[in-house]
């Protein structure tokens, strides 16, 4: 076999694994519950929304992915605990049973969970304030992260 023949097949199974490592894409029953889901799309008072992500369920190399859905918001210079209070009582309000667990505090972010059973099946909610950026640089300066994953 030459060189050149080589390096083909090797792109070609670097393709096949490209493929295999995203499929879940599109769209299903679970995606389109966290869609329709009140938090999917809870606007924060005087927020600007960055991004939205989602990812259908599938697998990758044999492991399953579940759907989520996520939305990325840069926020007002203002107290990010009353900022996360007003998105848990939102949260409240669409049904989740926010955790009684204490808010969880990292590196200038606070985060707190939340779960629900949707008409697919159980899902879970995070929602991040970060007041200096979150880790990555997704969210610069002040953001808010409000995550909805199907379990």
């Amino acid at each position: 076999m030459t060189a050149f023949v080589r390096r083909r097949a090797s792109a070609g199974i670097v393709a096949a694994l490209i493929l295999l490592a995203v499929s879940g894409c599109g769209s299903s029953p679970e995606l389109d519950a966290l869609k329709a889901d009140p938090m999917a799309s809870y606007e924060p008072p005087g927020a600007e929304l960055l991004d939205t992500r989602s990812q259908g369920p599938g697998s990758a190399l044999g492991k399953p992915i579940l759907a989520r859905y996520q939305r990325r918001f840069r926020m007002p210079r203002s107290d990010p605990r009353a900022q996360l209070d007003a998105a848990l009582r939102a949260a409240t309000d669409a049904g989740w049973d926010v955790s009684d667990d204490p808010v969880s505090r990292f590196r200038g972010s606070l985060t707190q969970l939340a779960t629900k059973q949707l008409a697919t099946g159980g899902a879970r909610l995070s929602v991040s304030v970060y007041t200096n950026g979150s880790p990555g640089g997704s969210v610069p300066g002040r953001g808010l992260v409000v995550s909805l994953h199907h379990s």
